[in-house]
C-alpha cells in the first residue's frame, strides 16, 4: 500500500504538504488519486497543497527532503520537527568544517 511509505510502521496521520506544481505528479504516484489537493489562492503562487492519511516515519522523512525547498510540511507538526532535525543534521556536518 503506498500508505506505508518504504514499509515502515507507525501511526497513520493526517499529512498537509504544500507543494511546488513541479512535484504533482510525483505526489500523486506516491500518495493516490483519494489525496485531496488544492490550488494555491494567489494566482502569482505555482503551488498547491495536498492533503492525506499516511504513516509519518524515517522513510516519510527521507523521501519528503528529496523534494528539498520544493515540499513543505504543514501537519503534523511531530513531522516538521523531524524534518527541522535530520536538516540541522545534515548542515552541521559542512558548517563544522570550517
Amino acid at each position: 500500500s503506498g500508505k506505508l511509505l518504504n514499509m515502515f510502521s507507525g501511526d497513520t496521520r493526517k499529512l498537509v504538504l504544500r507543494c511546488d506544481d513541479s512535484i504533482l505528479e510525483e505526489m500523486v504516484d506516491r500518495f493516490g488519486e483519494e489525496c485531496k489537493i488544492r490550488k494555491a489562492v494567489a494566482d502569482t503562487e505555482e503551488m498547491f497543497t495536498l492533503e492525506t492519511k499516511c504513516v509519518c516515519s524515517e522513510g516519510l522523512v527521507s523521501w519528503l527532503m528529496q523534494f528539498g525547498n520544493k515540499v513543505q510540511v504543514i501537519s503534523p507538526e511531530s513531522l516538521r520537527d523531524d524534518i527541522t532535525e535530520k536538516a540541522k543534521s545534515i548542515l552541521k556536518v559542512y558548517c563544522d568544517d570550517k
